[in-house]
């Protein structure tokens, strides 16, 4: 293997450690040494064009902290919401009721839906929605429970 690779721009050969690894090329490492790169770097940084690509990238970057705090706010978590609601099930978020269909408690409410058709059921909250997913698993758990609990309603 090689030890050694010439510089195009300062003419000097070098050990590969001074040269960027760069899995395009054939040798995989960059075409000019880490310090001619940085050299490089700042001239094209100070042309006219150079300039002009940074204030590019810097309104973009601007444009991206704008849309991650509109995310973040809870106008943009709700449309962020609905839209996937649309998305993955076909729902508007008025379809969404505020309780649980099944205990009627209002906190932790989950969107249940059918994991074979994807069809929206209603909507759950998180621990009748994990007991009706063992169930869908295996339906004669269900009734197993209701003979379970009546036998020792009695007591």
């Amino acid at each position: 293997m090689i030890q050694y690779k010439k510089c195009p721009f300062c003419q000097e050969s070098k050990y590969l450690e001074e040269f960027s690894k760069d899995k395009t090329t054939r040798d995989k490492v960059c075409v000019y040494c880490k310090a001619c790169c940085s050299i490089k770097r700042k001239l094209y940084r100070n042309s006219e064009k150079g300039k002009t690509v940074t204030k590019k990238y810097a309104n973009s970057f601007k444009y991206w902290n704008i849309k991650r705090e509109y995310d973040r706010s809870e106008r943009g978590k709700e449309i962020k919401k609905a839209s996937f609601l649309k998305r993955k099930y076909g729902i508007t978020k008025d379809q969404i009721k505020k309780y649980c269909e099944i205990c009627k408690i209002e906190k932790y409410i989950c969107v249940d839906h059918c994991h074979k058709t994807g069809k929206f059921r209603g909507t759950l909250c998180k621990i009748c929605n994990a007991f009706l997913s063992r169930i869908d698993a295996n339906p004669e758990n269900l009734t197993n429970l209701i003979t379970y609990v009546q036998r020792f309603k009695n007591e």
